[in-house]
């Protein structure tokens, strides 16, 4: 890889945002840097800046590439809703607003944040269950629709639809 190449990788790569989200991003230390490491150097290994299972392969990208991060965590500690007035919070703000490269953490995709930000192949696939207390009279299995109302059901058609 040319020198050309690893300038590239250190300007993309030179802020970094994540958000604790264990056991995707497990620690952040906000405003910490990590420097580019010589595989020569003999030097101990510096104290990661994040640590988790997403940040392991951010980390090891960054020991293969030599690049240098900072890492800012995002005030509201969110990862990114839209706002009102069409601006977004959290990481996918700092993304879109270019306060931030890149996220070293886990994201639900959804068609509003695809249209501000680029998401990688999925690193990941998570099945969220609904888990209810079993009724002691329960004598069919329609009774663990009961707790749901219709406006509930609606929304989970319309999301898995959507």
């Amino acid at each position: 890889m040319t020198s050309r190449h690893l300038k590239y990788f250190t300007i993309f790569f030179s802020r970094v945002t994540a958000r604790e989200n264990v056991p995707f991003v497990t620690k952040t230390r906000d405003g910490c840097t990590s420097s580019a490491v010589s595989s020569s150097s003999a030097a101990a290994a510096p104290v990661p800046c994040i640590e988790g299972m997403y940040p392991e392969i951010f980390l090891e990208l960054q020991r293969l590439l030599n690049f240098s991060f900072s890492l800012s965590v995002p005030a509201d500690r969110q990862y990114g809703t839209m706002q009102s007035d069409g601006t977004w919070n959290g990481m996918i703000g700092m993304l879109a607003d270019g306060e931030a490269d890149l996220s070293a953490s886990d994201f639900t995709l959804s068609r509003e944040r695809a249209a501000v930000v680029d998401f990688l192949t999925p690193l990941t696939e998570t099945h969220l269950r609904l888990v209810v207390r079993n009724p002691s009279d329960a004598a069919n299995w329609g009774v663990y629709l009961n707790p749901l109302t219709w406006q509930v059901c609606g929304v989970c058609v319309c999301e898995e639809g959507g």
